[in-house]
């Protein structure tokens, strides 16, 4: 049932063929509203009697699912729309380098691309230098993990990034991260 404001009033109920009319005091003046059926889930409804002429539903999911249902909408053509959306804008804002970045749980800006996720640090490294070779990182050299400036980036080995950041490491008999 659709809400109605505090000051309105029902004044009478009409009855016609097709359905009821219900008689609606407002401070403004009078208006009708007419009992519908939802085409969907076949719950009754309050609807203007020109919104009630256009619009036989609920509200947007039970369209939706009724659109679904007698072949109105194809739901694998509207992912796939969606989905080429999203690879265009993405396209996009890798070109103009205006990307929507948050920041991840290891502290770093993680980013869009169209390779998928990736750090922002990463990104820029390759954009100026290209791709990372396997067994090395890229280090911060002024250990602001949100600085990622080419100025403040380089390329080490993994174990020297290793020895500039775990020099009091504890490590257990086992051979696992015991703390600092």
């Amino acid at each position: 049932m659709s809400r109605m404001g505090s000051r309105s009033t029902i004044v009478g109920v009409l009855m016609s063929p097709m359905n009821k009319r219900i008689k609606v005091m407002k401070p403004s003046g009078p208006f009708y509203l007419v009992e519908t059926i939802c085409a969907e889930c076949r719950v009754k409804i309050l609807r203007t009697p020109a919104r009630a002429k256009r619009n036989c539903y609920c509200n947007g999911k039970c369209q939706m699912a009724y659109e679904y249902r007698v072949g109105i909408r194809d739901p694998h053509k509207i992912t796939e729309g969606s989905h080429e959306f999203l690879r265009e804008r993405t396209r996009m804002r890798e070109e103009t380098g205006n990307f929507t970045r948050q920041i991840g749980k290891r502290g770093y800006y993680v980013i869009i691309t169209t390779k998928g996720r990736m750090y922002e640090h990463k990104y820029v490294w390759e954009k100026y230098h290209g791709k990372i070779p396997d067994g090395k990182v890229i280090h911060h050299r002024n250990g602001d993990r949100l600085d990622n400036r080419i100025e403040n980036l380089e390329l080490i080995k993994i174990s020297a990034h290793h020895a500039l950041h775990y020099k009091e490491l504890i490590i257990g008999d086992d051979g696992r991260f015991m703390g600092k």
